[in-house]
């Protein structure tokens, strides 16, 4: 246990703020350091998904696979 990883003031912030850790720097940092997002999933909001065609995993697969192969030059 540290002082950073025990994020007492986060949690004073949370307390005493908003009510909650969502908008927070430590949040933000630890989203970024320790969540896995894999390549082809979408993390645009709905609204914006659907304006950009609301292309589902199965079609974002399928293009980057076909991609790859397009690319691939086996010796």
């Amino acid at each position: 246990m540290s002082e950073e990883n025990l994020g007492y003031d986060a949690i004073c912030d949370a307390i005493l703020g908003d009510g909650h850790f969502l908008g927070s720097g430590p949040t933000h940092a630890a989203m970024e350091r320790d969540y896995h997002y894999p390549i082809l999933a979408d993390r645009e909001q709905p609204r914006t998904w659907e304006e950009t065609g609301a292309e589902d995993a199965w079609s974002r697969t399928n293009t980057r696979v076909r991609a790859i192969l397009a690319e691939l030059k086996p010796n």
